[in-house]
């Protein structure tokens, strides 16, 4: 019933405890030109930020933001 993954058993605990935690983190998907990435939530969360800065700086009128 158990089956052994044999790519992981060549790893050291060390890559393993990296391989497990990233794999804990969220993902959100975006995309880029017609292709998704997953990336951190956190990641998404900035670019939204910077996002509705951009949106709030253009609505102000402030010169060199078209």
């Amino acid at each position: 019933m158990a089956h052994e993954l044999t790519g992981l058993s060549n790893l050291s605990v060390e890559e393993l405890d990296i391989l497990f935690s990233s794999l804990a983190e969220k993902y959100t998907p975006i995309e880029i030109n017609g292709k998704v990435y997953m990336i951190p939530e956190e990641v998404n969360n900035l670019i939204d930020g910077i996002a509705r800065q951009l949106e709030d700086l253009k609505m102000g009128g402030i010169d060199g933001i078209s």
